[in-house]
């Protein structure tokens, strides 16, 4: 986790010959399937063997978009995501939450800092869009969208709402 974080911060690049880049799709890809069988493993997995409900802000969902996002290939590389990610098991409920680009972009300049890898607009207006279809990306996974360009409390008490419909929690 703290390696990939120094590569979307862009603190961490790939020497190529005199030149330096960021690293590859298919390099971030392995790193964020590694990451994710590592925090399974770890949290996930013992939390709840110990009978705790995990909730999760990020999974494979965030690499099948994020990477078919960015390849050169687009959505021909979601089969190899899907494999990368095979053993990772499936959660019990998805929740999608939909915030335009638009948004997405004023969220972050309020937040300030250096632009991430992953922040250049174009690509948060593909990733909104691919977001609006993540069905397509887990078939067979329980997904409900909610709404995310409103206001923290009014997004926070749909998502308690989408958990007691769903989960009965």
């Amino acid at each position: 986790g703290g390696l990939i974080r120094q590569v979307l911060q862009r603190r961490l690049m790939v020497a190529d010959g005199d030149t330096v880049r960021p690293f590859a799709w298919s390099t971030m890809a392995l790193l964020f399937a590694a990451d994710r069988l590592d925090h399974l493993d770890s949290l996930i997995l013992p939390a709840l063997q110990d009978g705790a409900i995990v909730l999760s802000d990020r999974y494979d969902l965030s690499s099948l978009a994020y990477q078919s996002a960015t390849a050169p290939g687009g959505a021909e590389v979601v089969p190899w995501i899907r494999e990368l990610n095979a053993r990772a098991m499936r959660p019990d409920l998805t929740i999608v939450l939909d915030v335009s680009a638009d948004v997405a972009e004023e969220r972050r300049g309020r937040r300030g800092g250096a632009e991430e890898l992953f922040e250049k607009r174009e690509i948060q207006a593909r990733l909104a869009r691919l977001y609006l279809e993540a069905e397509a990306l887990v078939p067979g996974d329980k997904l409900v969208h909610v709404p995310g360009d409103g206001e923290i409390d009014s997004t926070a008490a749909l998502i308690r709402e989408v958990l007691r419909r769903e989960l009965q929690i």
